[in-house]
């Protein structure tokens, strides 16, 4: 293969990549309404407005080889990231219960997420 046949492999797969990485959800705030059942205050659940963070982050794994080594030759290194929360506020929600008093609850919200280095389930294999 020439250098410039090399040079068009190299450009092609970069730009296949480019276009299989834009097709992912990128890691990002979704909203979404829960159902709450509040006991001993509400006979029906009411709905809370919640988010979460979800898409794909970058990840990889790949052998690390010590041909030195006699017993096992390579290990495996792994770089996984997974998407959290990288922003939150407390948000507050109030309503009357059934005996005419208020309820209020606290809970996190979150606004804005971020692919974060993540522990490693495959770490011991």
């Amino acid at each position: 293969m020439t250098k410039i046949q090399q040079i068009v492999v190299i450009v092609y797969v970069l730009l296949l990549a480019g276009r299989i990485r834009a097709r992912l959800h990128r890691c990002s705030t979704e909203i979404y309404v829960e159902n709450v059942t509040i006991h001993d205050c509400l006979n029906e659940p009411i709905e809370f407005e919640m988010a979460r963070c979800r898409g794909q982050c970058y990840s990889e794994d790949y052998l690390i080889y010590n041909w030195q080594s006699l017993a096992k030759p390579y290990r495996h290194q792994h770089r996984m990231h997974c998407c959290t929360p990288k922003q939150t506020y407390s948000r507050s929600v109030s309503f009357v219960c059934q005996n005419k008093k208020i309820r209020q609850i606290e809970y996190p919200f979150i606004t804005h997420c971020d692919c974060k280095l993540c522990s490693d389930p495959c770490e011991n294999f």
